[in-house]
This record gives structure tokens, C-alpha cells and sequence, in this order.
């Protein structure tokens, strides 16, 4: 009697047990399997890749049955690197067979490195519900993929492979009306079809005689489209004008590969020319311009009268230099020197300059204080080359260089 109760006893717990199955177990039987398939296709470019070059992948997945979950897994591959195109697209139609549920989804491939290069399967991990409603796990793999990479081409130091390429700019305020030490900041947008942000490159440099500037953080951003990513940076500078010269920063040029017409091309914005005087000179640049060749002449004529002058031809050279300097005819080179880092508007060239000015100034004769003004531009010249960005007032080169040139007239 007790034997035949713990054998209805167990017989109870393996039915039980029969009801409460795992899951993750496979159908009854082989003939009642559905069909699960899932491939990967190359839609572009039909052309062999370059390195870095987008390869368009369309993955198509075709199941029979109910599909409770769903997760696909995309390969790990040195070889290679991946950006998933948008939201997955599903579909469902019925048949025979029963009801089919149809998988799409845009991948963005970018290959590492040339050479023959193998596309690991991509994996479909899917929990299906039976007909008796019990759920079991299936991995759905594609077949591998084989991607022949062409080495890029040579001698280029910043490879952007893109199907399309805009380069834009735009000011905060025009720049052909800056004054000497107004800011303004320059910002230049880089976008680029088919590329990852990590492909663009970085910053260019920016730089002009009688310009200072400073970087500011750039920003990068991506969208997805179904063509495949479209990636922008954006660089921003601020500039500021030294004195009231007008400074040319150069034409802006980024090379890339158009992988449409599969040929080198260049994204190119024009030089720019900063300073209220950039559109051409004002009426007292131009008086000077019109002056300049008679003043050289006349310097010429008071050089060679001066010779003529008794006593005079036997002078040293230094005291002959020191009559021109009471004219304001200077020959010194370190005069000339002085004037045209102003006129270029060169800070450090001035200093420079100033700074061999005033040691002559002292070979020559007694080194008297210098006046009150040009101690303050000297100031703010040195503020501005070995002190913080941004502290003070910008000095006037010009105004430096005549007070200094004035200031050694009057010691001599």
C-alpha cells in the first residue's frame, strides 16, 4: 500500500515537473522548426573601399513564428567599426507556412585597414512561443562577408573619405569693420556626409601680422540618416586687431575624397581681410602713400646737403646719424626696423625692435627718463604679450613707435 502511494506520489512531481519546463527548450519535434533567416547585404559603394570609406550593409531577417523578444548582436572585429542606422523596421505577413515576421535594419561599416578583410557573422538572438505557447531560444546567425579594402592613396595627411562636403563660416560681426582692439569671434562649420566625428579633423591654425587670437572649444555632433551618418565640427576662434593695420588671414582649405566621383577635392573659403580700411584706404593712408616717394627724396636731398655743409664730412658717423635723428631722417636700422613692425602691426616684432632702439639710445648718450606716454604704451605692449589673455587696455603701435623715435631724438 505504502509502495503504491510513493509511486503515485513521484509520478505526480515528474507530471509537475513536465508542466513547468524550462523556457529555453527547442520544439517537440525537427518537423516543426520554423524557418529563421537572417542576411547581410552590401548596397555601397560598388566600387572596391578605401580605408575609413562608409560600406552601406542592409541586414534582412526573415522568421516564422511568434517572436516574444529580440536582440541582435553586431560582430567585435578589430578589423572593423560599426554606427547603426536609426530604428529597426519590422513587418509581418501571413502564408502557408503561417504567420512571418520580417527584420530590417541600415548598418554603417568602416573598415580599420586595407587587405582582405572578413565580415564575422552578425547574430539575431530571438525567444520564440511554440504552438502548445511554451517559449524557447534560437541564435540567428548571418553568413560572413568578404570585403576586399584598397590602400589609401599617398601622400595625404588628413584622409576624409565623404560622399559630400560643406565648409561655412560666419562672423559676429563683419570683419572689414573692426577697429584696433575690437573682438570678434570667427566660427567655421565642417560637415561631412558619410563620415564618422572622429574623422574630421582637428582645428586649423589661425594666424595674421597685427591679429591676436584665441582658440575657443569646438563642438562636434552627428545625425543618422539612411544614407548613413552625416557629421559637422564647428571651430571658433576670437580675434582682436592691434592697431589700424588690416591683416589678411588666409584662404581656409580642407582636402577629401569624393567617394561618388572617387577623386580628390578641396573644401576651400576665400582669404579674409579684417580692419575698417579693408575695403581700401582711408583718406589719410592715402596722403601718406601719395607722400612717401617725395618725403624719400627729400631725404635723399637733405642727406647729400648736409655732406656739402662745412665740417660736416669730417663728423663720426655716430654724430652725423645723430643730426639726421633731430630731423627725423633716421638711417639706424634698428628706426626702421621700429616703423615697420607698427605699420604691419607685429607686437612682438615691435618689442623686439624697441627694445634694440633703447639700448642704442644708451651706447650713444645719457639715458634719460623716457616720457610718461610711452612708458604706458611699453606697459601695455608687455601686458599683452607675457600677461594673461584678455587683461588691459591693447597698446597703439603707432603712437609707441613715434613717441619712442621721439623720446631718442630728444636724448641725442
Amino acid at each position: 500500500m505504502v509502495s503504491r502511494r510513493r509511486n503515485g506520489l513521484l509520478a505526480g512531481l515528474l507530471a509537475l515537473a513536465c508542466g513547468l519546463a524550462p523556457a529555453t527548450r527547442a520544439p517537440a519535434a525537427q518537423t516543426d522548426a520554423p524557418e529563421l533567416r537572417l542576411e547581410v547585404l552590401r548596397e555601397a559603394p560598388s566600387e572596391t573601399p578605401y580605408p575609413q570609406e562608409m560600406v552601406l550593409l542592409a541586414l534582412h531577417g526573415s522568421y516564422q513564428g511568434t517572436i516574444a523578444r529580440e536582440e541582435l548582436e553586431l560582430p567585435a572585429s578589430p578589423d572593423f567599426g560599426w554606427i547603426e542606422l536609426g530604428a529597426d523596421h519590422w513587418d509581418e505577413t501571413g502564408g502557408a507556412g503561417g504567420r512571418v515576421r520580417t527584420f530590417e535594419r541600415g548598418v554603417a561599416l568602416f573598415a580599420r585597414h586595407s587587405g582582405r578583410l572578413v565580415v564575422p557573422p552578425f547574430v539575431h538572438h530571438l525567444t520564440l512561443i511554440d504552438g502548445q505557447g511554451q517559449r524557447y531560444e534560437s541564435a540567428v546567425a548571418s553568413a560572413p562577408l568578404l570585403l576586399e579594402v584598397q590602400p589609401k592613396p599617398a601622400g595625404i595627411d588628413w584622409w576624409l573619405p565623404a560622399r559630400e562636403v560643406q565648409l561655412s563660416e560666419r562672423w559676429s560681426k563683419p570683419p572689414g569693420s573692426l577697429a584696433p582692439g575690437e573682438l570678434a569671434q570667427r566660427s567655421v562649420t565642417l560637415e561631412a556626409a558619410g563620415v564618422g566625428p572622429e574623422l574630421l579633423p582637428p582645428a586649423p591654425v589661425l594666424r595674421a601680422a597685427g591679429l591676436s587670437v584665441f582658440s575657443d572649444p569646438e563642438e562636434r555632433a552627428t545625425r543618422l540618416t539612411p544614407e548613413g551618418p552625416v557629421s559637422s565640427v564647428t571651430w571658433h576662434w576670437t580675434v582682436r586687431l592691434f592697431s589700424d593695420t588690416t591683416p589678411t588671414l588666409a584662404a581656409l582649405s580642407i582636402p577629401w575624397f569624393d567617394t561618388k566621383t572617387r577623386e580628390m577635392r578641396q573644401a576651400t573659403l576665400p582669404p579674409r581681410r579684417l580692419g575698417r580700411s579693408a575695403a581700401g584706404p582711408g583718406p589719410e593712408r592715402g596722403l601718406a602713400l601719395r607722400l612717401a616717394v617725395p618725403g624719400g627724396f627729400l631725404a635723399g636731398f637733405l642727406l647729400g646737403l648736409l655732406l656739402l655743409l662745412p665740417g660736416w664730412r669730417l663728423r663720426p658717423r655716430a654724430e652725423i646719424l645723430a643730426g639726421l635723428d633731430r630731423f627725423g631722417l633716421s638711417l639706424a636700422p634698428e628706426a626702421r626696423a621700429l616703423r615697420t613692425a607698427a605699420r604691419q602691426g607685429d607686437p612682438a616684432a615691435v618689442r623686439a625692435a624697441a627694445l634694440r632702439l633703447l639700448r642704442r639710445r644708451r651706447a650713444l648718450r645719457r639715458d634719460p627718463p623716457l616720457p610718461q606716454a610711452v612708458e604706458l604704451q611699453l606697459r601695455r605692449l608687455d601686458r599683452l604679450l607675457f600677461g594673461p589673455p584678455g587683461t588691459g587696455e591693447p597698446p597703439d603701435l603707432g603712437a609707441l613707435a613715434r613717441g619712442l623715435l621721439r623720446a631718442r631724438r630728444g636724448a641725442l
